[in-house]
Order: structure tokens, then C-alpha cells, then sequence
């Protein structure tokens, strides 16, 4: 066990706690919202993506930064043909995020490539697939917060009081703790690179020894990505 274990299991023993406290009743109206929660931001973030592009033009302003994502790929400056796709991406791996992003990109060709314009290169086309795939991602992360946050308020202010016998706080507890361990994940996958990278003294060590993330990138790497790609647009 190592920092990493003690500050998860710290966030795991307070989502505990807030259950106990709660009871059964109110961790499942927790569940519930934060699953319409879902829903809500999986269904809204391709629209939101549509309305922030044609308003202030974010999807072009973010391809500019993401056209040189794939510079060491053959054919990258040839004119877009979906013929040549599996030769422009036979470099690209197919696990994580670039598994994901080619099998998103893949599954929306045509999207992709009316994104980038007339005649576009397969550049172009790259840059506005993982544009797209990108500013999706983010804005269902942003909409399921504010939603989960809203529904939290909610809970708290309808919620109502039942007695509560210890083994119904205990399943309370327990439900927190799944839910916990959902939003751990995000935060998880969104910081090991950090920690891997080399930006934090004696971090890649502590990531790669620790028993509590390893489960927690496996929600992340199995879930969060392919929800991203699947995104309505």
C-alpha cells in the first residue's frame, strides 16, 4: 500500500460514511439521479457540441491543435480515401483511446470527413475525428456533473427520512461506495498520465504498485472511452 491506496481509501471510507449516514433510501435516490444524470448528458452532449461549433466555430479552433496528432502515420498528407483507411491506421494499435478513436472514426468516415471541408487530406480528416471525439468527451463530462450535482440538490432537499436499521446504512454505504468508485474512475483515468509521464517525483512507482487503481483504470479503460465514442451526434 502506498499514498495512492491511502487517499482512495480515505474517499472510499467518506462515500462510505455519507451512505451509513444516509441510509438505504436516500443512496438509492442518489443512484438514480446520477443514472438520469447519465442519460441526460448522453444524450444532450452531441447537440451541445453542434450548438458551441456553429456559435463560436470550437470544433475547427481545436482540429488547428490536433493536426499534427498523427505525424509518423504513412499517408497522413494524402487526399482522404476510405479505401486507404487501414493503411493510414495500421500503426495506430488497438487498445485505449487510440483503439477507441479508430474504431469511432471508422464507424463515422463520411461524419468525419464533411467535418474537414472539400477535398480534404486524411490529416484533416484525423484532426477533426479526434476534434469531435475530444469535445464530446468533455462536454458529457461537464453536462453529467452539473446534472449529478443538480440531482444531488435535489436529493437533499426532497429526500425524505426513514428509520434505518444498521444493515439498511450498511447497503447505503455500500451503494455510495459504487458510486464512488464510478467517479474515481474519471479521475483515475484522467490523472495517470500524470503520474506516468515523469511530472511528479516518485509518482510512476507509486501508480504502478498500487492495488486500489489498477481496478479503477479498468472501469475507466473499459467504460468511459467507448461511452465517449458512442456519444449521440
Amino acid at each position: 500500500m502506498n499514498y495512492i491506496d491511502v487517499v482512495l481509501l480515505i474517499m472510499f471510507g467518506l462515500a462510505f460514511l455519507r451512505g451509513f449516514a444516509a441510509g438505504v433510501w436516500k443512496s438509492i435516490m442518489n443512484l438514480v439521479t446520477t443514472a438520469a444524470a447519465f442519460v441526460l448528458a448522453f444524450l444532450l452532449a452531441g447537440p451541445t457540441v453542434r450548438w458551441l461549433d456553429a456559435r463560436f466555430g470550437t470544433l475547427a479552433s481545436v482540429s488547428n491543435w490536433t493536426r499534427n496528432v498523427f505525424p509518423s502515420l504513412p499517408g497522413i498528407s494524402e487526399p482522404y480515401d476510405p479505401a486507404t483507411f487501414e493503411r493510414v491506421f495500421e500503426g495506430l494499435g488497438a487498445s485505449g483511446w487510440a483503439g477507441t478513436f479508430r474504431g469511432f472514426l471508422q464507424g463515422d468516415l463520411s461524419g468525419a470527413a464533411n467535418l474537414a471541408g472539400q477535398n480534404p487530406t486524411w490529416g484533416e480528416v484525423l484532426a477533426f475525428g479526434i476534434s469531435y471525439l475530444f469535445l464530446s468527451g468533455v462536454a458529457f463530462l461537464v453536462l453529467l456533473a452539473l446534472f449529478s450535482s443538480v440531482g444531488t440538490l435535489l436529493v437533499r432537499t426532497f429526500g425524505f427520512a426513514l428509520p434505518a436499521s444498521v444493515g439498511s446504512r450498511l447497503l447505503g454505504g455500500v451503494i455510495e461506495v459504487g458510486l464512488s468508485s464510478i467517479w474515481l474512475s474519471i479521475l483515475a483515468g484522467t490523472l495517470y498520465p500524470a503520474f506516468t509521464g515523469g511530472f511528479l517525483k516518485g509518482a510512476y512507482e507509486a501508480a504502478s504498485n498500487s492495488w486500489l487503481l489498477a481496478p479503477l483504470l479498468g472501469i475507466y479503460r473499459s467504460i468511459w472511452p467507448l461511452i465517449i465514442a458512442r456519444v449521440k451526434s
